[in-house]
């Protein structure tokens, strides 16, 4: 609404405007002051006719005044200076040519044809104003409010055009034909930059679209290398694995069959939890409109640790939780999902055995911390940097696993309004904080 009825833009993006049209103008600027001087300069050549008596001071201001302003300016706009002050620049070209006009007619004499005609030549500064020259819009207002200023006093005070009726209604004739010119001369002029905007905006849009699709195309990329390979590990074993029981399983002992057939089938729930996770993932991507609820975040982590208890046994790992959770805005499955993949992370990276820490607290008056603390080694800085990176892997000795769910953290947690992060050092036993904030049920949610 900005755009269209006020010519404005948000601050950050008028700043790079005023860039964008001094360098989409430059060239029709000097174009219009070369034009502006040559018509300037030619005209003179009816001054002998229409100012005989005259002539030689309408000359002193056309061309020891007025032309070589225009030069200087012509010159300026080749300068540095000229992108700072272009606007006064060129709105004070318009108004000496005004300025000139007026003073000619003042320095002819009421018997000369030039006395009553040359405010013909007001109506072409005017269309140099509002159509030549890239004088911004609220610009132009001011300098043809000037210009027809000038007209009134010269009309009034000096040609005295009220004293009788003949020259009353001339007078009222010219106001109407400068009027009306001013008024189609600015509806010009407001169009003329309102498309500049418009194509602005639009330039700027194309771009951002550009980098999302640079980067969307990057993310594929990285997608389709990190699902290759996390499928390829699993699927690598259990073609071995099923090799083997189909060559060897009349001959080896039921032992080995037994172990055999506990690596496909743990390989076999690995891809199950890599598709779940790319389904979820999928899910994230297309949901657009989300309805926050209030969440019970004690139901939560307890769900999740029935979901983890054969993972929590296996590594007798211990998880300390507080007694009371504060209230936030969320959507309950996705928040799960959430501190599935924080606690399991946890567990899998943290101590011998491991001590997992849930906590939460105030992160700013609208929002809370939620975190995960384990007591593994932690993890390098320049590591931490990746860590949420889209389908990002690390190298870190012992960490295994596919590259999605980190990814898929961040992008749930973005969409339900808040962040993501974690805090290490590489401290034996310290450990990686991991994190993330969400609503306060205090904040006004829109659902």
């Amino acid at each position: 609404m900005n755009l269209i009825l006020r010519l404005k833009l948000p601050e950050v993006d008028e700043n790079a405007f005023r860039k964008y049209y001094y360098e989409n103008s430059l060239a029709t600027n000097r174009i219009a002051t070369v034009l502006a001087f040559i018509l300037y300069a030619l005209f003179g050549i009816l001054d002998i006719w229409v100012v005989p008596l005259s002539w030689s001071y309408v000359w002193l201001i056309r061309y020891a005044l007025a032309c070589p302003f225009l030069i200087v300016i012509l010159i300026v706009t080749y300068s540095r200076i000229f992108e700072t002050y272009y606007q006064i620049l060129l709105g004070l070209s318009v108004l000496v040519l005004a300025a000139g006009i007026l003073g000619m007619i003042i320095l002819t004499r009421e018997s000369e044809l030039a006395f009553y005609t040359y405010y013909a030549g007001l109506m072409l500064v005017l269309i140099g104003n509002f159509v030549l020259y890239r004088i911004r819009f609220r610009n132009s207002i001011i300098v043809a409010a000037l210009i027809l200023l000038g007209y009134e006093v010269i009309a009034i005070v000096y040609q005295d055009v009220l004293r009788d009726y003949y020259n009353a209604i001339v007078f009222i004739n010219n106001n109407f034909f400068f009027i009306t010119s001013i008024v189609i001369g600015l509806f010009s002029n407001y169009f003329i930059e309102f498309y500049m905007r418009r194509d602005f905006n639009n330039q700027k849009m194309l771009r951002q679209r550009a980098i999302e699709l640079e980067a969307h195309n990057a993310e594929l990329d990285s997608f389709a290398h990190t699902v290759a390979h996390d499928l390829k590990n699993p699927l690598t074993a259990l073609i071995g694995y099923s090799d083997f029981l189909k060559k060897s399983h009349t001959r080896i002992p039921p032992a080995e069959v037994g172990n055999a057939l506990s690596m496909i089938a743990r390989n076999g729930r690995k891809m199950t939890n890599i598709i779940e996770e790319l389904l979820l993932l999928s899910l994230i991507r297309k949901k657009e409109d989300i309805d926050l609820n209030p969440l019970n975040m004690s139901a939560i982590v307890s769900e999740v640790q029935v979901r983890l208890s054969d993972m929590i046994t296996k590594h007798q790992t211990r998880i300390i939780e507080p007694e009371t959770w504060p209230q936030v805005w969320g959507y309950s499955p996705w928040i799960e999902e959430v501190w599935v993949n924080y606690i399991s992370n946890a567990i899998k990276y943290g101590g011998q055995p491991p001590l997992v820490t849930l906590g939460a607290g105030t992160e700013t008056s609208d929002l809370v911390r939620f975190w995960v603390r384990d007591n593994g080694s932690g993890i390098p800085v320049e590591q931490q940097e990746r860590l949420f990176t889209p389908f990002e892997r690390l190298d870190q000795v012992d960490i295994k696993g596919h590259g999605l769910g980190l990814s898929i953290v961040r992008r749930i947690i973005e969409k339900l309004g808040g962040q993501v992060g974690v805090e290490s050092v590489e401290v034996p036993g310290q450990g990686s904080t991991f994190f993330f904030t969400l609503p306060a049920l205090n904040r006004n949610i829109a659902t």
